[in-house]
């Protein structure tokens, strides 16, 4: 298992990369720290050359060296913070720095195909130089498979006691599912399944069954919601629960599965001071 952790010390906002560090040590993991040069960002490159559609030599050559600059500073930053964060911990843990020259959706791309088992740490804050917006973050997030852990900034690692997953008790689901429990069963936690069953009958009830029999070893609860806006009711059992994380899972169901998760995600973002995984094994 690797914790993938995407860079946010540029912006204004308290880093969540000690977060990433220290659940990496809670679960003996590997860390890869990943900070990207987006030459497609205009405000990454001088002006001559982001403004010009044909780019000479020598402007190439100019980016080119900008390009080189600006991955040295940001190397000197990152190992200035992490000698810091990392002697703090205590711990042995196996890190290393992932520079690049790219996209930072084509670089997830990458070790998400790499390291499939990964967990990928970023802040729910814009830092405005790799995440120009939170929905940006999240866009991303859905184009490659994998678990995407959401932190607010500044948030301490707590080990999770306690989470909450919206539901449609679903064998769509039971899959995605399955992904979380790999992860959720270094907890112990509570885990608290609340949704609306497409349909009521005895199919979901043994998906039900299913879906418990992934937690061995923590305490499920489950809660059917009645009519009316899943979204909004949800989040409002969420305020009332307080889970330490909220899981959000992808169906196989296409487009519009995605959109509606989107959206969910959004508000969740929004509205909860908690951390919100999404696991999307069903990425194109």
């Amino acid at each position: 298992m690797k914790i993938v952790i995407v860079n946010d010390i540029k912006g204004d906002h308290e880093s969540i990369i000690p977060y990433g560090l220290n659940m990496a040590k809670y679960l003996e993991a590997e860390v890869i720290l990943v900070h990207v040069v987006d030459p497609r960002v205009q405000q990454a490159v001088p002006s001559v050359v982001a403004d010009s559609s044909s780019i000479s030599p020598g402007e190439k050559q100019l980016a080119d060296e900008f390009y080189r600059k600006e991955l040295e500073q940001s190397k000197q930053e990152l190992d200035d913070f992490l000698s810091h964060e990392i002697s703090r911990l205590n711990y042995p843990l196996k890190w290393e720095l992932d520079l690049r020259i790219d996209s930072i959706e084509n670089r997830l791309k990458t070790i998400a195909e790499e390291y499939p088992d990964s967990i990928f740490v970023m802040s729910k804050t814009p830092d405005n130089y790799i995440f120009d917006s939170q929905k940006e973050t999240i866009d991303i997030s859905q184009t490659f498979s994998g678990l995407c852990l959401f932190v607010p900034a500044g948030e301490q690692f707590v080990p999770y006691s306690s989470i909450l997953i919206p539901t449609g008790f679903t064998n769509e689901e039971k899959d995605g599912i399955n992904h979380l429990a790999c992860l959720l069963n270094h907890f112990l936690p509570v885990v608290n399944l609340l949704g609306r069953p497409e349909r009521k009958g005895e199919k979901e009830m043994t998906t039900l069954m299913d879906i418990d029999q992934l937690f061995p070893k923590a305490t499920v609860n489950y809660k059917v919601l009645q009519e009316g806006n899943f979204d909004d009711e949800f989040i409002d059992h969420a305020r009332i629960l307080s889970p330490s994380l909220v899981a959000v899972v992808e169906e196989k169901k296409g487009f519009w599965s995605k959109l509606f998760k989107k959206e969910l995600i959004r508000k969740l973002l929004k509205s909860s001071d908690c951390p919100v995984l999404y696991s999307n094994y069903d990425a194109n």
